[in-house]
C-alpha cells in the first residue's frame, strides 16, 4: 500500500495518510473501506485505552501515593486505602484525558499523521544517552 500511495498522482491522494482508505475507493469497494476504517478506528479506541490506563496506574502507584505517605497525609495501614486509591486512579484517569485533549488541541495545525509521527520520534530520542 505504501508503494502504491508513492506513485500516485497528488490530485489523486491528496494525504498520503488516506492511503488505506482511498485504495479500496478508488476500485469502487466503499464497504472494504469500511471495514478499514472501523479497524483503524478499533485499533485507535484499544491504543487509548491501554495508554490512559497505564499512565493513570503509574502516575498513582510511583508518583502520588509516594508523596502522600511520606506527608502522612494517607497511611499504608488506612483501612479505607483501596477507597482512596480508586479515588486517585480515577482522577488520574480523567488528568490524562484532558491533559492528552490539551495537547492534540495545542497540535492541531499538524494535519498529517507523519510529522506527527517525526515530531513524537523527535521528542522521544531527547531520552537517549
Amino acid at each position: 500500500i505504501a508503494s502504491w500511495a508513492l506513485h500516485m498522482p497528488q490530485s489523486a491522494l491528496p494525504v498520503p495518510d488516506l492511503a488505506v482508505l482511498m485504495l479500496p475507493m478508488l476500485h469502487d469497494q466503499p464497504w472494504l473501506a469500511l471495514l478499514a476504517f472501523l479497524g483503524g478506528f478499533s485499533a485507535a479506541t484499544g491504543m487509548l485505552l491501554v495508554a490512559t490506563l497505564t499512565l493513570s496506574i503509574m502516575l498513582s502507584n510511583d508518583l502520588i501515593l509516594p508523596i502522600l505517605w511520606r506527608f502522612n497525609i494517607l497511611r499504608q495501614q488506612d483501612q479505607r486505602l483501596t477507597y482512596w486509591l480508586k479515588i486517585i486512579r480515577r482522577t488520574c484517569i480523567g488528568l490524562v484525558m484532558l491533559l492528552g485533549f490539551v495537547v492534540y488541541r495545542l497540535l492541531s495545525d499538524i494535519n498529517q499523521l507523519s510529522a506527527f509521527g517525526l515530531l513524537a520520534f523527535s521528542a522521544v530520542i531527547q531520552f537517549a544517552p
